[in-house]
């Protein structure tokens, strides 16, 4: 969609609000935005161009339009319309939102639809046309809406209930004819969301109660074998997941201190079995590289590893004949 359908768009946009979008407004969004400058970000529609000082009107058209057409977005969602051609989305992904989300209708397809057909068309003003305050109004819709319902995979994740209330407001306020609950409760990236916060919560309870088990083990130990040999395991317990080369030295150590002197062999094997989990993790298949992958060092603590095991082995072989 060039800029002058997307001019059409606008002016339907007011009109569906009752505002006239007057002849100076109309050239006022044909205006270019801020600086010229050579920022890629900017060209490509991916970073916004702020107005610059000395167009402080031009800033409040562009708020306005802004408003004016995320009301349009949802009024046309909310009727199940789109803004644009379906057809680009087939072709875009090779399949409608309907096939993508496995649901036929419902407000959430209803704003699939009217998110996607939006921005697919709105692609079209980039780069040519990213620096005129249209696009750039269009771009701030695009990005809004995709902030509250679509959001970029990433290390920061929203909670998942402030994001439901975040849909909550912005639906009760720019589509209350919806039915915000039903879109809600069959939208498959909160159902998806919620999924995935029930298992990392069920995965912290795990951890928390092997930690408490970890640690009556370590008093244990020190009760059993004395200080030494419990502080020495509970070091090689934290340190054996996020420091696996060192975990693999420590673990490797304890396994043939055991093995040598015969004694406490039940933390052997403890330090054992840790010890071929550090190996494993540090072993590279590939290159056929036996632990510490950037270390001269991990064959050789492999080895000694391998030997002290076997030795273990063997302590335990006799005690139990």
């Amino acid at each position: 969609m060039n800029i002058d359908l997307w001019l059409r768009q606008m002016t339907e946009a007011y009109e569906s609000v009752g505002i006239v979008l007057s002849p100076q407004k109309n050239a006022t969004l044909l205006k270019k935005v801020g600086e010229e400058t050579d920022d890629e970000l900017e060209r490509f529609g991916l970073k916004y161009i702020e107005p610059r000082v000395g167009q402080e009107e031009l800033e409040q058209v562009m708020a306005e339009a802004v408003d004016t057409m995320t009301r349009f977005f949802f009024k046309k969602a909310s009727h199940g319309g789109a803004i644009g051609s379906p057809g680009r989305v087939r072709e875009h992904f090779g399949s409608t939102v309907e096939e993508h989300y496995g649901l036929s209708r419902g407000p959430f397809i209803d704003i699939v639809r009217a998110y996607w057909t939006f921005r697919l068309e709105l692609e079209d003003l980039f780069p040519d046309s990213h620096s005129l305050a249209l696009a750039q109004v269009l771009k701030r819709v695009e990005i809004h809406i995709a902030g509250v319902f679509f959001p970029t995979p990433g290390r920061y994740r929203v909670p998942v209930n402030e994001r439901i209330e975040a849909q909550r407001r912005l639906l009760g306020e720019y589509a209350p004819e919806m039915d915000i609950e039903e879109f809600i409760l069959h939208n498959p990236i909160l159902v998806a969301e919620q999924r995935r916060d029930r298992r990392d919560h069920v995965r912290k309870m795990s951890l928390t109660i092997l930690g408490v088990t970890v640690l009556l083990i370590v008093v244990l130990f020190v009760l059993k074998v004395g200080t030494i040999g419990g502080v020495t395991l509970l070091i090689a317990l934290l340190v054996y997941r996020r420091f696996p080369p060192i975990g693999q030295v420590i673990t490797t150590g304890g396994t043939a201190v055991c093995a040598v002197t015969g004694s406490h062999l039940l933390l052997g094997v403890i330090f054992a079995l840790l010890n071929i989990v550090t190996t494993a993790r540090e072993t590279n298949i590939v290159t056929g590289s036996l632990g510490f992958r950037y270390s001269v060092f991990g064959p050789l603590t492999t080895i000694i590893g391998i030997v002290a095991t076997l030795g273990l082995l063997v302590r335990l072989l006799m005690k139990l004949s």
